[in-house]
């Protein structure tokens, strides 16, 4: 291995560019089982990872605006709007965590695969967006593996 294939070492390490992770799923509805493929491209090295794992998770997102008054020099009553900030506050409602693979190392300019059943419960909060409030799910596929595990962003899950 030479000092180039060094830097592309510590660079994957950095960025989470050892792998590419990708999420495939089926039709969702809330009570029921979906499917969830998750394929993982390894670059141009070896991977040795601790696990492969998909989270879950149901998040309220709370967006209200806020007048911030311009008090006169005097009194309180000659108040004036000012200005308008966004106060925003997000939450988790619910979170899951799958096992897709248990520790192993994934050879490099391979692909694998991975599927899974996953259910989100009848009880969790439904999808709603209101005036100033939501709550929806998402997902997330990631390799955890030493330095920034190579993930597959946070994808929205569409609930029918």
């Amino acid at each position: 291995m030479g000092l180039f294939d060094t830097i592309i070492n510590i660079k994957n390490l950095v960025t989470g560019g050892s792998a590419e992770v990708h999420l495939e799923l089926s039709k969702v509805t809330l009570g029921e089982p979906f499917k969830i493929r998750m394929r993982a491209d390894v670059a141009d090295n070896d991977l040795k990872i601790d696990g492969a794992f998909l989270e879950i998770q149901g998040i309220e997102e709370i967006e209200v605006p806020h007048d911030i008054p311009k008090t006169d020099t005097k009194t309180a009553e000659n108040q004036q709007k000012d200005k308008t900030e966004i106060i925003r506050k997000t939450t988790v409602t619910s979170e899951q965590k799958i096992t897709m693979a248990e520790k192993m190392e994934l050879k490099a300019n391979e692909e694998y695969v991975w599927d899974a059943v996953a259910e989100l419960a009848s009880h969790n909060q439904p999808v709603y967006k209101g005036k100033y409030c939501t709550h929806t799910y998402r997902v997330k596929a990631y390799l955890d593996c030493y330095g920034n595990d190579p993930d597959s962003g946070w994808v929205s899950l569409d609930i029918e």
